[in-house]
């Protein structure tokens, strides 16, 4: 695919290290084609039913926000859609990839595009100088012109655009939700600790249906789930993040330890006259055992947290070596990998399970039936739906300016 003659870009999101290499073919339209792309999109909206998501894309268009082009990353997978930001908040367009909404049938959109550009660059060259010859041309290029612009109504799916611009909407609102001093990604940690944790519940239960019946298992497995989401998808360091979870013991070291008492005294005991007939030195003895599996069990949760404070955290599947830490389950990455790849495809896998920003922002667009990802499928409705509501509480935040399409 030559490129060489696209106008071209890079954006970056200074919480991912892959950057986006953006060719915005918008450029090469005149704005008779960005009409007709209004239009199409227009009546792709009128087949949804009215919602948060039409409304938003109707006003996306009408501020000239969703333009086509090519994206291309460092990593393996283009993704469908990458927005941009000016100064963290104001969205300057959302640009979707061609290469996922082709309806040609024969991956034959971006060629349509190059001749596009190639005739309206003739048609502006002939009209430099009128001669007979130049009319007759000029006749010629915009009959061409106007098969083109038909062609170009048929080769997209249009309702594919309505469903990235709302997705890249969803983004762009996901990113300012999780930035730094931001107080309600707090409630986003919860909900999509809620979400991953439904994710990895299905992998293990998988592998060992009767993982979780351990109350010892079952607690760990949650200090790692927090533990993960903290370091991978908040970035926090890991000593912080150790600190964070030791100042909530009660959700996890306490739990542990009750599950480590052996029943009280009283409920040893049918009657009060048994109770007297244990001498002194048997009770002392069973508190001292009680105290030493405290002890144990304390010095226990000490040795993990030096463990953890050794991890380095990096990718997504690194939850596997957590998990094994813990001594919740002990599985190899390339068997985990495999599960995920298999469960949401390795498109999806690869691209939206690096990121925080872009998990939550692909947990929200679940609440929608899209075709854009077809192997996704609900993972918890209740969930999925409130992270959408978080996220969309940064509109107020968001600026949206109308924007002037530049042609070359």
């Amino acid at each position: 695919m030559n490129l060489k003659d696209t106008p071209k870009h890079t954006i970056q999101y200074p919480t991912e290290k892959s950057r986006y290499h953006i060719y915005a073919q918008n450029t090469i339209f005149s704005n008779e084609y960005y009409e007709i792309f209004r239009e199409q999109v227009k009546i792709a909206l009128s087949k949804f039913t009215s919602s948060v998501k039409t409304r938003t894309v109707y006003n996306l268009l009408d501020n000239n926000i969703p333009i086509l082009g090519i994206i291309q990353t460092d990593i393996i997978y283009s993704p469908p859609v990458a927005v941009q930001l000016k100064n963290t908040n104001e969205i300057s367009s959302i640009l979707i990839n061609n290469l996922y909404i082709d309806d040609t049938n024969d991956g034959s959109l971006f060629s349509l595009v190059q001749k596009i550009g190639e005739n309206l660059k003739n048609i502006r060259q002939e009209k430099k100088v009128i001669s007979d010859l130049q009319i007759y041309k000029l006749e010629k290029l915009e009959e061409e012109k106007r098969e083109l612009q038909e062609k170009f109504r048929h080769a997209i799916d249009w309702l594919k655009v309505v469903d990235l611009i709302y997705f890249g909407y969803l983004e762009a609102l996901s990113y300012i939700a999780v930035n730094k001093n931001n107080p309600e990604k707090i409630k986003i940690f919860k909900v999509a600790e809620e979400l991953v944790d439904a994710l990895l519940t299905k992998i293990l239960l998988k592998i060992d249906r009767s993982l979780f019946d351990d109350p010892i298992t079952k607690s760990n497995y949650r200090l790692a789930l927090q533990f993960f989401i903290l370091t991978y998808f908040l970035q926090i360091n890991k000593k912080e993040a150790i600190r964070i979870l030791s100042e909530h013991k009660g959700e996890w070291v306490e739990a542990a330890l009750e599950n480590f008492l052996p029943e009280s005294d009283d409920e040893k005991y049918e009657t009060p006259y048994d109770k007297e007939a244990v001498d002194i030195k048997t009770i002392e003895k069973r508190k001292r055992d009680i105290l030493e599996k405290k002890e144990k069990l304390k010095q226990h949760y000490d040795n993990l947290k030096k463990d953890l404070s050794k991890l380095k955290i990096e990718k997504f599947d690194d939850i596997v070596t957590i998990l094994h830490v813990l001594d919740v389950i002990n599985m190899n990455k390339n068997v985990f990998n495999n599960y995920m790849e298999n469960m949401v495809s390795k498109e999806v896998y690869a691209l939206y399970f690096q990121n925080y920003f872009r998990f939550i922002a692909l947990m929200a667009n679940l609440n929608y039936r899209t075709q854009i990802f077809p192997k996704l499928f609900d993972i918890d409705k209740t969930y999925q739906k409130r992270m959408e509501e978080l996220i969309l509480n940064q509109k107020r935040k968001v600026i949206i300016k109308p924007q002037k399409i530049l042609f070359i």
